[in-house]
């Protein structure tokens, strides 16, 4: 087959951190590839940039960092930059329980407030979609969007109050939907519904596609909060990622790796929300995945 490349990068803290820095790259490409070709020398030149920089750093001593060190376990931004282009720190929390999904808690420095965050580290979101539901009121404030090296976005939101420990709700705190009984969110199915239809009407329209009852969290006065915008964005222009998980949540037959995300499909998972009883899904056995032209289809 000829002869390939690739680099990888590894990091040695507690635990071993290692990632592909760059794709695989034939070495055997046509004469008439140049955009191959130019990916290959760019590597190469990068490599040879950081060689020297790693050369530059292992000819010293390297300060270490103490191992109980709360940060280690947290993103390297400690900042972001608002509308205004003002540069707002910030800091970490020690306890994090939700770092597995890139959730993080803490709070604004050097204001008078310290307000409580809420930073969020995304591949792809809909601010847009978050802002029209935050002036709405049903999600929270939306303090800033800001692009990070390497393809990551970082969201920075209010952070809410969610009480996820027993019965009774502490008061004036938000519960996931998920622990609500079918019969108890019936109050909140018309304005759920309406804040969604306004969201595929507002401007060109945009989709959420990813109703299912963790995402909404409720206060004890019915007053609702819209969560997670990863998968949200223009109708007919955003597909479902990879790993739909059809398994565990239900979704509408169309939900699908690589598949378009429409409103029908919103409505549907808040109609499942309110009236699990009713199935009219396909069996999922009916549908196969084929790549075609290098897109998912589904048959």
């Amino acid at each position: 087959l000829g002869a390939c490349i690739g680099f990888s990068g590894s990091v040695f803290t507690e635990k071993v951190q290692s990632d592909v820095l760059v794709p695989i790259i034939p070495l055997f490409w046509h004469s008439t590839d140049l955009h191959m070709q130019v990916m290959a020398a760019r590597t190469f030149g990068a490599l040879k940039i950081a060689v020297e920089k790693l050369t530059k750093l292992y000819s010293h001593p390297i300060p270490t960092l103490e191992p109980e060190d709360p940060y280690l376990k947290c993103p390297y931004p400690w900042s972001y930059t608002n509308s205004t282009g003002f540069i707002q720190q910030f800091s970490y929390d020690e306890t994090q329980i939700l770092r597995d999904r890139l959730i993080f808690f803490g709070e604004t420095v050097g204001d008078a407030a310290g307000s409580k965050i809420c930073m969020k580290f995304v591949r792809h979101y809909s601010p847009q979609a978050h802002e029209f539901c935050a002036s709405k009121g049903n999600t929270p404030k939306l303090i800033t969007y800001n692009s990070l090296p390497g393809g990551w976005n970082l969201v920075v939101m209010d952070a809410l109050d969610i009480d996820n420990d027993c019965f009774p709700q502490r008061p004036g705190s938000y519960r996931l939907l998920s622990e609500i009984s079918v019969l108890d969110r019936q109050p909140l199915k018309e304005t759920i519904t309406s804040l969604i239809q306004e969201l595929h009407n507002h401007n060109d329209g945009y989709v959420h596609g990813d109703l299912q009852d963790t995402n909404f969290v409720v206060r004890d006065d019915k007053h609702f909060m819209l969560l997670d915008f990863d998968w949200a964005g223009l109708i007919q222009k955003t597909h479902y990622p990879m790993y739909v998980n059809r398994k565990d949540i239900r979704r509408p037959d169309g939900a699908w790796d690589g598949q378009k995300i429409v409103a029908e499909h919103d409505l549907d998972m808040l109609n499942y929300l309110f009236h699990p009883e009713q199935d009219v899904r396909e069996p999922a056995a009916k549908h196969r995945r084929i790549f075609s032209e290098g897109s998912l289809m589904v048959i």
